[in-house]
């Protein structure tokens, strides 16, 4: 018997011996009082399916005609799209990204009896001795995680570390971002509960992401690692505004000697700032095999609670400073257009004099080094602040505000907008498809122009 093979039926194993109730696992396909008819599913159905953008155009006009205009009736019928699309059971897809070339992304689903259900997603990042042929980063999640969760969920392994350092090429921020569009386009995900997991430097990746990344998680979940970050005790609070985004909960073996500095530091930081992290100390060997873990069901109530958890709501406050043009997507709020150097040194070197706050000093200089795209919506207004960017997407989607009422945008203190805004069904079709989201439904969009003060 093979790894792989052996993995796949301990995973069965494992998973069907905890019996425990999914939390991750999402409610049956959304419905809606509005009935859609069966053409214009027919036709929402051929939109998703076609793969060229003029003959989506085409679908667009009689999508809108065969619901009498009604967007609310489409959104109803792009909401039950994954129920009614054949589910990829190939067992692994390969994505092109930049910065490790071709990534394999292998995955195992315990099905439900109709198969037809949104299901929460574990996307594992290797560390570098972790190879596809031997999945031990996808075993390493599975054995800790089997007492919190149940066969409602997707379990995806990956076989090379993507985008993970705090350095990298500029286009390779949004090789992750790619993987999980792809992935959503191959599996039946619920896109609301959707985990990174990763141990040494899959963590360390992992950190990053949910530093960066902070739309695209419910949650994130790191075994003995932290966040390589230049100047880490004064950029990490400066950072840790991000993840308000995205919850992480860290899992650290108390007899790591590396890590008890960094593990203080962050409790005495997520002491004094609301900031969702949580710390659990889990003894567990290093290279975790198949096999019982000493103390794994110690922590199996917390993570079961953390797992329970959904991605944060479009429109939620947002205070996002992110180092690459890619890295700016908070989902309801995305910079288009940057100005000014990307921050690419892996070094910095920062002389302060005695009589400086050096905390604040090395804190200012990294401000200016990095982007910052912030928001907030109060009713019908929306607040809006940004640093060195040139350009802003504002993305208004269903519940966050009342389009039948005036819309003010307020960008850097300056109003820029006071009226209605129209929802758009090509908008709304286009982003659906574009990331391959049917769970947020995007009724409208407005991209601002920002000078340089």
């Amino acid at each position: 018997m093979t790894m792989t093979q052996s993995f796949s039926a301990a995973l069965a194993l494992t998973i069907a011996a905890s019996r425990l109730p999914c939390e991750s696992r999402a409610e049956d396909p959304p419905t809606n009082n509005l009935a859609t008819a069966p053409a214009l599913d027919e036709l929402v159905d051929q939109y998703f399916r076609a793969n060229d953008s003029k003959e989506r155009t085409k679908l667009a006009f009689s999508i809108e005609e065969a619901a009498g205009g009604s967007i609310e009736a489409i959104a109803a019928s792009v909401q039950q799209i994954p129920a009614r699309l054949p589910f990829n059971d190939t067992g692994r897809i390969i994505v092109t990204t930049t910065s490790a070339g071709d990534v394999t992304a292998t995955f195992q689903v315990m099905l439900d009896a109709e198969g037809r259900y949104a299901r929460a997603m574990f996307l594992c990042l290797p560390a570098k001795d972790e190879l596809a042929e031997e999945p031990r980063a996808t075993i390493r999640a599975v054995t800790l995680l089997a007492p919190a969760i149940s066969e409602g969920c997707f379990v995806v392994g990956l076989d090379k570390p993507v985008a993970g350092s705090f350095l990298q090429h500029v286009a390779a921020a949004q090789d992750l971002r790619k993987i999980v569009r792809e992935l959503r386009r191959t599996l039946y995900v619920d896109t609301n509960r959707l985990f990174l997991i990763g141990a040494a430097e899959g963590g360390e990746a992992a950190w990053i992401a949910a530093l960066f990344q902070p739309d695209l998680f419910a949650g994130v979940i790191t075994v003995s690692s932290a966040p390589r970050l230049p100047f880490v005790q004064q950029h990490f609070p400066l950072l840790a505004d991000n993840l308000r985004g995205t919850a992480v909960f860290s899992i650290v073996p108390p007899d790591n000697p590396s890590l008890n500095a960094w593990t203080r530091f962050l409790a005495d930081f997520t002491g004094q700032r609301s900031v969702p992290i949580r710390i659990a100390q889990v003894a567990y060997p290093s290279n975790i095999k198949l096999g019982p873990i000493p103390d794994r069901r110690a922590i199996a109530g917390p993570l079961r609670e953390f797992l329970s958890q959904g991605r944060n709501p479009p429109g939620r406050p947002i205070s996002h400073w992110f180092r690459y043009p890619a890295q700016g997507d908070v989902g309801w709020l995305r910079a288009v257009k940057t100005y000014g150097d990307v921050w690419t040194e892996d070094q910095l070197s920062i002389a302060v004099s005695p009589t400086t706050d050096r905390d604040a000093f090395i804190a200012d200089v990294l401000k200016g080094k990095l982007f910052h795209l912030g928001g907030r919506v109060e009713g019908q207004t929306i607040h809006i602040e940004t640093k060195r960017i040139a350009e802003v997407e504002l993305r208004l989607f269903d519940g966050m505000v009342d389009f039948a009422k005036p819309i003010t945008v307020i960008i850097n203190g300056r109003k820029r907008h006071e009226g209605l805004v129209r929802p758009s069904i090509k908008t709304m079709l286009e982003a659906a498809h574009e990331e391959w989201e049917f769970q947020r439904i995007l009724y409208a969009k407005v991209s601002y122009s920002i000078r340089e003060e």
